[in-house]
């Protein structure tokens, strides 16, 4: 015959006898807790009995497909793998998996909300986790790179509730709550002062010497990097650059595969005219390339092209931007070569400074995107107007909206003479100062 406080204990405050498991707190609130291998499971809360039975009943389920251990629920790192893997499965291609995968990796998963358990998940917890995001002191991200963060995360959740994981998506609706940060970090322009100490560090240091030309050249034309890692011989004629497609790259099973898209609009195709100081740097970087032991011997496969604005070839080599390895740069690349110049500097800075006795003047944190915007900078300082400078960046050309091989050929040409114009005001503001 049970005990009298056994009997007590599985009664709720109406007389209902509990099932195996639940008990009902002092603040009204039912709780379902099982044991599982010597283990106790985390407790499960909920103000509505029959509700906590159905969840009670998942959770059991869970545990015993593994989904769940019986201490903790599944991470939201460890269901984002489980359900990247279900939507591959489901017909999702490839492509669109690894590029949310991607999304995940470099914005959640070493994060707190990608070690929370899908349980303890809350709707605030996301909302300060985006915030950070929008905060956070180097590159901060945009409302709508958060939103696509959120997009993905409700996708996964909304598959966690359709399997019985989770009552509720505590993202669902959120990309909508999401508060736009006005006041946020901007990418700066290098100041005329801070190229010249750049330029004049690359072009004397003897490794960094190399990277001299591209640094000129990506300055002297305000290219995207992967518009310029995708640079190949045939783009860069006598007195202008073919500017159509872009490098760009995905993580397959742990390797790094490149390959060439379209650019990233329309707007993106252009022909542009060299500055005079581009000229050289164009010269010297096709010099460089006959005397160069290493010959690029790359080829890589068109993937991916989101229209029929150009057409691309199956696949594309001689790069005109390469390493000793014969292998076209990448953007990420880029970017570690800037990291690794601006500590060089700063060490042989400090060296000089301490000798001379002064206060060291450490060079200006930037990634390969401020070069861009140092030349939008300089152009408008050459007095370029808005338009002028949008033709030269790609950003937009007013009245196209599709285009055929053949059209954008006529756009190249029409767009060639305007940006032609252009050229003796940029001529007027020298890159190297002195």
């Amino acid at each position: 015959m049970p005990r009298v406080k056994d009997t007590i204990s599985r009664r709720d405050n109406k007389g209902r006898i509990l099932p195996k498991g639940v008990t009902q707190r002092t603040d009204g609130r039912f709780m379902f807790r099982m044991m599982r291998n010597g283990k106790m499971s985390t407790p499960i809360y909920d103000w509505d009995l029959t509700r906590l039975k159905k969840r009670a009943e998942e959770f059991r389920s869970q545990v015993d497909a593994g989904v769940c251990s019986i201490d903790s629920c599944m991470t939201l790192n460890q269901w984002i793998s489980y359900y990247m893997e279900y939507r591959k499965a489901t017909g999702l291609s490839e492509i669109s998996v690894q590029r949310q995968e991607e999304y995940y990796k470099w914005y959640v998963r070493d994060t707190s909300i990608g070690k929370k358990s899908l349980r303890n998940l809350t709707r605030l917890q996301l909302l300060q986790h985006y915030r950070q995001l929008q905060e956070r002191e180097e590159h901060p991200l945009s409302i709508g790179t958060v939103r696509r963060v959120n997009s993905i995360i409700e996708q996964a959740l909304d598959g966690a509730v359709v399997q019985g994981v989770i009552p509720v998506n505590v993202a669902h609706g959120l990309g909508k709550e999401i508060p736009e940060i006005v006041k946020q970090k901007k990418r700066e322009a290098l100041p005329a002062e801070e190229v010249e100490r750049l330029l004049k560090y690359i072009k004397n240091h003897n490794f960094f010497h190399a990277y001299y030309n591209m640094f000129v050249i990506m300055l002297g034309l305000g290219l995207r990097v992967g518009e310029m890692c995708a640079l190949t011989d045939q783009d860069v004629m006598d007195d202008h650059i073919l500017i159509y497609k872009s490098l760009n790259y995905r993580n397959v099973d742990g390797k790094r595969v490149k390959f060439i898209s379209d650019t990233k609009t329309i707007s993106g195709i252009r022909s542009l005219p060299y500055p005079d100081e581009v000229r050289k740097a164009i010269l010297a970087q096709r010099e460089n390339n006959r005397k160069n032991l290493y010959k690029c011997k790359e080829t890589l496969p068109v993937m991916f092209v989101k229209s029929d604005k150009v057409e691309l070839d199956k696949e594309y080599s001689n790069f005109f931007f390469y390493g000793n390895e014969g292998t076209a740069y990448t953007p990420d690349y880029i970017d570690i070569i800037i990291k690794r110049i601006r500590k060089a500097f700063d060490r042989d800075e400090k060296s000089l400074a301490e000798k001379e006795k002064r206060e060291m003047k450490p060079m200006m944190a930037f990634s390969s995107h401020y070069l861009r915007h140092t030349f939008a900078t300089r152009a408008s300082e050459a007095g370029l107007k808005e338009e002028e400078i949008s033709r030269w960046l790609g950003h937009s050309l007013k009245g196209v909206n599709s285009a055929t091989k053949v059209y954008v050929h006529k756009v190249w040409k029409d767009e060639h003479k305007k940006l032609r114009s252009d050229l003796e005001k940029l001529n007027q503001v020298r890159i190297m100062v002195s």
